[in-house]
C-alpha cells in the first residue's frame, strides 16, 4: 500500500514536470508564431523596388495627362467661366468699343442685355442689324444699324461715339453666290473708311462663323466661308488691323458650327454660342492687357 502511494506520487511529480514543459513549450510555440505573422505583415507593407517604380510612373502618367487636358483647354475654350479679375480687365478694355456687325451680332446685343450676361459687355456698343453688310457700311446706303434709338449711318454713328477699339463682324450675307475675295475687296475698301472717319481707334476684324452641318446650300458652303476668312486674315497685316479667328474657337472639327451652339440649326448663335463670344473677347482684353505690361 505504501509502495502504492510512494508511486503515484513519483508518478504525480513526473507528469507535473511534463505538463510545465509541455506548457512553456506552448507559450514558445505563440510567440514564435506572433513573432513571425508580424515580420511577414512588414515584409507586405513594405513596397518592393519594382512597385514603387511603378507608382512613380503612374504619377508621372497622370502629371502628363493634366498638362495635356490644361494645354488643349487653351485652344479649344471648354471651360467658359470668367474670373473676377478677368471681367475687370475686360471692363477696362472695352470701356468704349464698338462691335459692327450683322444679324449675328445682333443676337449677341440681345444676349448682352440680359441680366447673367457679364458686365464688360456694357461697355460694348452694337452697330448691327440683320441683313447687314460690307455694301450697306461701305456706302452708307440701304440697311442702318440704330444708335440711341435712330438709324444712323455707320459714319455717323462712330463720329459720334469716337470708340477706342472697333470690332468688324461682316460679310456672311454677301458671300452666297459671289466670290469670297470679291467680297473682301470690299470689306478692305471699309477698314480704309472706318480708319478715316476714327484714325486713333485700334480695329479688329472677327472672322465669319460657319454653318452648321447639313445646312450648306449649293451656293453658300462652310468651304466659301473659310476662303473668305482666309482672304481676311491674309490681308489683315496690309491693312493694318488685328484679325480674330473666332470661327475655329466656336468649331469642334474646323469646318462646321456645332449645333448646341446654333439657335436655328443654320449659322446664328444661341446663348451658349455667345457664351464662346464672351470667353475668346475676355482672353482676347487679358492677352493685349499682359503685353502692354511687358
Amino acid at each position: 500500500m505504501n509502495i502504492d502511494k510512494k508511486y503515484a506520487r513519483s508518478i504525480l511529480r513526473e507528469y507535473n514536470k511534463k505538463s510545465k514543459r509541455v506548457y512553456f513549450l506552448l507559450i514558445f510555440l505563440v510567440i514564435t508564431e506572433c513573432f513571425a505573422f508580424a515580420i511577414d505583415a512588414r515584409r507586405k507593407d513594405e513596397p518592393t523596388k519594382e512597385n514603387t517604380a511603378q507608382e512613380e510612373a503612374a504619377v508621372e502618367n497622370t502629371e502628363t495627362t493634366t498638362f495635356n487636358s490644361t494645354e488643349d483647354a487653351t485652344s479649344q475654350p471648354t471651360n467658359n467661366k470668367i474670373t473676377p479679375e478677368q471681367e475687370s480687365i475686360a471692363t477696362d478694355f472695352y470701356s468704349n468699343s464698338v462691335i459692327i456687325g450683322d444679324s449675328i451680332v445682333a443676337g449677341y446685343d440681345i444676349y448682352a442685355k440680359d441680366v447673367e450676361a457679364p458686365e464688360f459687355l456694357n461697355g460694348i456698343t452694337f452697330l448691327s442689324a440683320v441683313n447687314y453688310g460690307t455694301e450697306h457700311a461701305l456706302t452708307d446706303t440701304g440697311i442702318k444699324p440704330e444708335y440711341k434709338g435712330e438709324a444712323r449711318t455707320l459714319e455717323e454713328s462712330l463720329r459720334l461715339i469716337e470708340p477706342d477699339r472697333i470690332f468688324i463682324n461682316l460679310g456672311i450675307n454677301e458671300l452666297s453666290g459671289v466670290e469670297p475675295d470679291k467680297v473682301g475687296e470690299r470689306f478692305g475698301l471699309l477698314v480704309d473708311k472706318i480708319k478715316g472717319i476714327c484714325p486713333n481707334a485700334k480695329i479688329y476684324v472677327i472672322s465669319v462663323t460657319y454653318i452648321v452641318k447639313g445646312s450648306e446650300k449649293e451656293d453658300f458652303t462652310n468651304d466659301i466661308i473659310k476662303k473668305y476668312n482666309n482672304y481676311i486674315e491674309t490681308r489683315a497685316p496690309e491693312w493694318g488691323v488685328t484679325y480674330l479667328d473666332l470661327a475655329s474657337v466656336m468649331s469642334f472639327d474646323g469646318e462646321t458650327l456645332p449645333s448646341e451652339y446654333s439657335s436655328d440649326g443654320y449659322v446664328h448663335h444661341n446663348k451658349d454660342g455667345f457664351k464662346i463670344w464672351d470667353k475668346f473677347l475676355v482672353n482676347l482684353a487679358v492677352n493685349e492687357s499682359e503685353e502692354s505690361t511687358l
